[in-house]
């Protein structure tokens, strides 16, 4: 009788603790639905905070449709919230009430962590995929080959932004800094990440242009040249700027004179090995 006794306080204790995990934060170790409407608010309490982006140089979004979440028990808990969105230049912008221009909106996937002294920091940010893992691709995003030149969308500016923005980003030293007054075009090729080559005019600088440069203004009083500028988007979010070359039928490119570097050369001294390059 005794243990029977303690058999059945036993059995109350699992089903106790099950519906605790269900009622919580999931099972420990799997990734679990999670209310949207939750997860949103754990987004929108760190989302306009430039120190809650953990890489830095990650995308920052104003997300207006919130579709799914799922919710992982580590130590802490891992969430992740599926989401139409578009892209911003500044964490100050993804808030509630933002709102996107018509036609730019994309599918994000967020991923956020709470660590156990419940400080929530953004991980991750990225387009989304199918259910079944396979990455999306389009006619002008084909797995292997270069596509054909396109319009550049806010999306792809952010990126060019992000990455020229940053002397950190450069694969050389003597790759031009270019600030762009004027997005031509874009062609995309998907590698273990995504290259992208700019065709853009602007003009050259002695140091990377801040991200919130006016171009326009900037390059007035220098000589504006169209430019191709090759930026290579690594699946962790990391962003290079991998090469810049005198867009076809353009003069050469002047030389930086307050620095002596030649802009023209835009891969002396990178090891192309260890950047995939977009085929010429």
């Amino acid at each position: 009788m005794k243990s029977f006794f303690t058999l059945s306080l036993a059995c109350i204790a699992a089903v106790a603790m099950a519906s605790n995990y269900h009622r919580g934060a999931g099972v420990p170790g799997g990734w679990t639905p999670a209310n949207v409407d939750d997860v949103k608010k754990v987004y929108f309490s760190v989302s306009e905070t430039e120190t809650s982006y953990t890489p830095a140089t990650m995308l920052r979004l104003c997300a207006t449709e919130f579709r799914s979440a799922e919710m992982q028990v580590v130590n802490g808990i891992n969430y992740k919230l599926h989401v139409q969105a578009c892209t911003v230049s500044a964490a100050k912008e993804a808030t509630p009430t933002c709102s996107c221009p018509s036609g730019t909106r994309k599918s994000y996937v967020i991923d956020l962590f709470k660590d156990p002294k419940q400080v929530t920091k953004v991980s991750n940010i990225e387009l989304d995929t199918p259910a079944d893992g396979t990455p999306t691709t389009t006619p002008e995003t084909k797995i292997g080959g270069a596509s054909a030149p396109r319009p550049v969308t806010e999306d792809d500016k952010a990126i060019f932004t992000r990455a020229t923005s940053d002397e950190a980003n450069y694969a050389s030293s003597q790759l031009a800094r270019v600030c762009a007054s004027e997005f031509i075009s874009v062609s995309t090729q998907v590698v273990a990440g995504m290259n992208y080559k700019f065709t853009v005019k602007g003009c050259a600088l002695e140091k990377a242009p801040l991200a919130t440069a006016d171009c326009k203004t900037t390059c007035a009083s220098k000589p504006v040249a169209a430019f191709q500028v090759t930026v290579f988007a690594g699946l962790d979010n990391t962003v290079k700027v991998s090469g810049v070359s005198s867009a076809a039928g353009s003069p050469e490119l002047p030389s930086n004179s307050a620095s002596g570097v030649d802009v023209v050369d835009s891969v002396r001294g990178v090891e192309a090995s260890r950047i995939p390059s977009l085929g010429e």
